[in-house]
């Protein structure tokens, strides 16, 4: 019989891309009570995951559900929790800046993996 967990060491293909996934918290207040600049906080830096855009027929799919996607990807599992409102930027693989932007709007734990939903923002 089959396990029924799996183990993923790359979620990617030939088309995968270099991402970094991060939340922007606060910086805080310094020793002088001076407020510091917000950070980013990464959960995935220089990953390789495969964006995927969804198809009309998915997005038709989700249109009664309280968020819309227009993009998906799979990560493998992290210690840390993958919160609604983080920012994934898909990077260019020799100058590192950022080709395309998205939020994430939902997380799907599926054990092994993570499945994400994307919408896409301007950059």
């Amino acid at each position: 019989m089959r396990s029924q967990t799996f183990e993923f060491d790359e979620l990617t293909d030939e088309f995968g891309k270099m991402i970094n996934l991060y939340i922007v918290e606060d910086g805080g207040l310094d020793d002088d009570g001076n407020e510091r600049a917000p950070y980013k906080n990464y959960l995935y830096q220089n990953h390789y995951a495969d964006v995927q855009p969804k198809s009309g027929t998915k997005r038709a799919e989700q249109s009664g559900t309280v968020y819309e996607s227009s993009h998906v990807v799979y990560l493998p599992k992290t210690a840390k929790q993958v919160p609604t409102g983080a920012i994934l930027e898909v990077l260019d693989d020799v100058t590192f800046t950022a080709l395309d932007r998205y939020e994430v709007v939902f997380v799907a734990n599926h054990g092994s993996h993570l499945e994400v939903d994307l919408k896409a923002v301007e950059t």
